[in-house]
């Protein structure tokens, strides 16, 4: 990710916007050297929003799922409809963010890690 102190980014501002959103590119600007804000592609704020609403969607559900069974009762059919949706959209949701992902990775010339490495790396 590039990396810009704000004072500099002021005077390439046009031009940080241009590889943002023509680019795709993501940049960091600091104060004092800290990290401050980042100017991040459309798309990439809709997916953080939406990452963000699914996890408020699944807290909200299993608070109440967990407050059913505390009575005692059964989960109604509407709300096992609901973690079905919930599920589904979050199945789209990752294959879409690992979509993205892939591609930024090929435009930056990567390599995907293949599973056995990974599952090695992590111990598992």
């Amino acid at each position: 990710m590039f990396q810009l102190d704000a004072t500099k980014a002021r005077a390439r501002y046009s031009e940080l916007l241009s590889r943002v959103q023509f680019g795709g590119e993501r940049i960091l600007l600091q104060r004092s050297g800290k990290p401050a804000v980042a100017l991040v592609p459309v798309e990439d704020l809709a997916l953080l929003e939406s990452t963000a609403d699914l996890f408020a969607l699944q807290d909200a559900l299993e608070r109440l799922e967990k407050a059913i069974g505390r009575k005692g009762g059964k989960i109604p059919r509407s709300l096992a409809r609901a973690r079905e949706t919930l599920e589904a959209l979050e199945d789209r949701h990752a294959v879409a963010a690992s979509k993205r992902a892939e591609a930024e990775m090929e435009a930056n010339g990567g390599k995907p890690i293949p599973w056995e490495d990974v599952k090695r790396r992590a111990g598992l």
